[in-house]
């Protein structure tokens, strides 16, 4: 097996990023993709987590909310592997003025989950939280008293989203595998081909190493792009807020794209 880490060759048009120094970037780049925007969809399990009182996609609050929980989420990815101080890969695409168009958070893992990652990721967030804190960049959903109702539903339901997002991994990729952990593209530039260039050269990795590929989705139409990019639905999950607070998100999907022969 192919060393764990290190840079790999990369097809033209597509970098790796070094997140100690662009990772406000990354993450804002994120936080536009996920929320969406009143002309382009969001990603509609991070859509749910925003709950009924962001739904507004016109609103600032929505893109700064999600950047800020997926920027944990990213962290985990690059900062951390069951227990040691590592790294994954951000990998991205820039357009000619040098901004970030597309991004892809991804690693290679032997396995899910355990307990000591958990242990790890618990310092990984601490870390990210304090760095939120110096940088100035804890949302306005938590600072503003007269948004407190918003952001106790935001924070349960991230919770709710995590857990099952770990479930999920747990099931379906408990073996050595490549996981796309985020895959955004800027508002601006969907459409493109973005997503899926980013999407086979990680795939393009998965082969080398002979590995399968591992990612959630949400939406069909979502699934159907994963499909077309060689990955299949292995379980169909749902969200469920605990408070029973509005309907369940139900169109969550484990996707699996198996090892090249």
């Amino acid at each position: 097996m192919a060393a764990l880490f290190g840079d790999p060759a990369l097809p033209d048009g597509i970098c790796s990023l070094n997140c100690s120094t662009e990772e406000h970037a990354v993450n804002d780049l994120i936080g536009r993709s996920f929320a969406g925007t009143p002309t382009t969809d969001p990603e509609f399990s991070v859509d749910w987590c925003l709950g009924p009182g962001l739904a507004d996609r016109g609103s600032p609050l929505r893109a700064e909310a999600a950047a800020f929980f997926l920027s944990f989420s990213a962290a985990r990815f690059t900062v951390r592997q069951h227990g040691y101080w590592t790294r994954g890969l951000t990998l991205a695409v820039r357009g000619d003025d040098g901004q970030l168009q597309a991004v892809c958070v991804c690693r290679k893992l032997s396995r899910a989950e355990r307990f000591v990652d958990l242990v790890s990721e618990s310092i990984s967030y601490h870390y990210q939280l304090m760095s939120s804190i110096v940088c100035d960049r804890i949302p306005k959903l938590f600072t503003d008293d007269a948004l407190k109702a918003q952001s106790i539903v935001v924070e349960r339901r991230a919770d709710v989203a995590m857990g099952q997002l770990r479930t999920m991994h747990h099931d379906h990729a408990d073996k050595p595998h490549w996981y796309v952990g985020i895959l955004a593209v800027d508002p601006q530039h969907q459409g493109k081909g973005l997503g899926a260039k980013l999407c086979r050269a990680v795939s393009a990795m998965a082969d080398k190493d002979g590995l399968p590929c591992y990612l959630e989705c949400s939406g069909p139409r979502n699934r159907a792009i994963y499909t077309h990019l060689g990955y299949g639905e292995v379980e169909c999950y749902k969200f469920v807020d605990p408070a029973g607070d509005g309907e369940p998100y139900e169109e969550l999907y484990a996707m699996v794209r198996p090892a090249s022969t």
